[in-house]
């Protein structure tokens, strides 16, 4: 009996090592801990309360002209996130040195914060991605005006294309360099990161672009490009200042400043791939070092 219990004891402690050796495992079991607890007290409250609690929400969504099934599931979402306790993970079970990421790995993570592609081709709402012929292009409608309650679905279209993230990104922010007249957000659609821009929209019929649609792009990062939206369509031009009245002005050519921006971007990508260089060069040379004290200390042994 001593025996089985040691052995199970010996397990489940070589389990809790390798959770622990696994960053990724450890987040997602205590995370699904906190789910858990939360999925149960939801269950507990609304059993407890009015047994035709989904009826009430279903006709109202129906008054409403939207689509009864995601506000009901959107509600339950709501009600298990209001219920969970604020989730504490171990920084020293999260933060290992000398770790090699995966790009891709890393985008498809970041990829489902932002955008999601199981979505009901019927129902429009903000966000609405469409790919029409390889012209990306979203809807940033306000979601209470596309429910189209006179049997017509309007959409309000901006167009987006990808863009180059090494350009653009800026490490000591954390995201890109942008202009009064776009966004940029990503990954989204296919892993890829998008410019957004504002210059244009175009209204169409959404049943005669519901075929195209691929995801919607999910909140904030759709709030903030409408927001940025609505700050540009209402934004207040200057009067042009004349050149004489700025004291010692040297006029410069706009082809001499793209020319100065272009170097300066090619000098910082130039700089980034070096230190990604310096950074492996770094493992190798660790990498090497334990190498080289492992054969030492079997050449230590061997004479002994």
């Amino acid at each position: 009996m001593c025996q089985r219990f040691d052995t199970t004891s010996l397990v489940f402690q070589k389990i809790e090592e390798w959770i622990n050796a696994m960053p990724s495992i450890y987040v997602l079991k205590e995370w699904d801990r906190a789910f858990l607890n939360a999925k149960t007290n939801l269950f507990k409250d609304l059993l407890a309360g009015d047994v035709h609690w989904p009826q009430v929400l279903w006709e109202t969504s129906a008054l409403d002209g939207v689509n009864a099934n995601e506000e009901l599931a959107q509600v339950l979402t709501q009600n298990i996130l209001a219920r969970m306790q604020p989730v504490q993970f171990e920084k020293d079970k999260i933060i290992k040195d000398n770790i090699q990421c995966e790009t891709l790995k890393v985008q498809t993570i970041l990829k489902a914060q932002r955008f999601t592609e199981n979505i009901d081709i019927e129902s429009s709402n903000t966000g609405d991605f469409f790919d029409i012929n390889g012209q990306c292009k979203i809807n940033i409608r306000p979601a209470c005006d596309c429910v189209g309650r006179n049997g017509m679905k309007k959409v309000y279209l901006i167009n987006c294309q990808p863009f180059n993230p090494k350009i653009d990104f800026q490490a000591q922010y954390g995201n890109f360099s942008e202009r009064n007249n776009e966004a940029k957000i990503g990954p989204l659609y296919k892993n890829k990161f998008y410019t957004f821009s504002f210059k244009e929209m175009e209204i169409a019929e959404y049943n005669d672009i519901k075929q195209y649609k691929k995801g919607r792009i999910l909140m904030p990062f759709i709030t903030y490009i409408t927001e940025k939206y609505s700050l540009y369509i209402q934004r207040q031009g200057l009067p042009r200042i004349p050149k004489i009245a700025i004291p010692n002005y040297e006029e410069q050519k706009e082809d001499d400043n793209d020319k100065e921006l272009e170097v300066l971007k090619a000098e910082n990508l130039k700089l980034q791939e070096q230190n990604k260089d310096l950074l492996k060069q770094e493992v190798i040379t660790k990498s090497c070092r334990t190498t080289i004290r492992y054969v030492q200390r079997g050449r230590k042994r061997k004479k002994k």
